[in-house]
């Protein structure tokens, strides 16, 4: 194969900033949307709430107390009017309390809460709330009607940690894609390229990436076709060839009929961002680095 090098102001490669996700608070998100399942364990004092339809579940935890209080179903008539203690002074007795400490979203990592106690019921004994508690709590939590869903709004409420919620659609980076069932963009692999954007989770499939046409390559972080192209070899090093010409003077390289094209600056860099290995080439006295994709050339 025959090789022509032939020579012909400097490229900026700006990278976009993105958002990841947002705050705000479980009455916001869960509000009085239904309930699939939720279970109680009497033992451990603990309960979940799960999968709110597709808003994710919680988990808390309940307490028996000797201290009294007030709730929906012994004279509140608003969740404002509800007792909330930040602490009980025993785990015995016949008023049950509950808090959360944890929310998960469908698709995420479980989020630890931190949450006051809420009074939920006054029972006939201690054994008897010691038995029911961990269920009152659960069971008012996913029912529907006037008083359950007081007492979900007061719960709710109290949690003193912000929820992070991921967005429904996620935005990726030039040179990043959104793999399926990630809801984190990726670096765009080898022998692709990746434009970015706001792309939708899915659990099948990517989002966002392409291949390179059939007998070109590209380097990892690609975000053009035209970026698609060949590797120039130099001794160790690698230097990947584009199709179309990124800026003034570049270094041209036929390959069968096509010409592909190294980019050139004044600057000191090296040809690719996994060397130190420099090439350098004069034209009209001044000195040029050839480089490619890979390296990234600022103002």
């Amino acid at each position: 194969m025959n090789k022509k090098i032939l020579l012909g102001s400097i490229f900026t490669i700006s990278i976009i900033g993105m958002a990841h996700a947002e705050t705000t608070d479980l009455n916001a998100i869960i509000g009085t949307a239904g309930v699939f399942d939720y279970t109680a364990d009497a033992s451990a004092m603990t309960f979940s709430v799960d999968y709110y339809g597709d808003l994710g579940s919680i988990t808390g935890r309940a307490q028996c107390s000797s201290q009294s209080g007030i709730g929906m179903w012994n004279g509140a008539s608003t969740s404002d009017e509800i007792t909330i203690s930040a602490s009980l002074p025993d785990s015995s007795g016949r008023y049950c309390y509950c808090t959360l400490d944890g929310y998960t979203p469908v698709g995420g990592g479980t989020q630890v809460l931190s949450a006051p106690w809420v009074f939920r019921i006054a029972d006939d004994a201690a054994d008897y709330c010691a038995d029911g508690c961990a269920l009152y709590c659960a069971s008012s939590l996913q029912c529907a009607v006037a008083d359950c869903l007081a007492f979900r709004s007061a719960v709710f409420n109290a949690v003193e940690t912000p929820i992070i919620i991921t967005p429904s659609t996620i935005s990726c980076e030039l040179g990043y894609y959104l793999p399926a069932g990630a809801t984190e963009c990726a670096i765009c692999p080898a022998n692709s390229y990746c434009a970015g954007g706001e792309y939708e989770k899915s659990e099948t499939t990517d989002s966002g990436i392409l291949p390179c046409d059939s007998g070109l390559i590209s380097p990892t972080g690609m975000w053009q076709a035209e970026q698609c192209g060949h590797a120039l070899h130099i001794g160790d090093s690698v230097l990947y060839l584009r199709q179309t010409k990124q800026t003034e003077h570049a270094l041209h390289i036929q390959h069968g009929n096509d010409i592909f094209y190294g980019n050139a600056t004044t600057a000191d860099v090296p040809m690719n961002i996994n060397t130190n290995h420099r090439l350098k080439v004069q034209h009209n006295n001044v000195i040029y680095s050839i480089h490619d994709d890979t390296i990234q050339i600022s103002d």
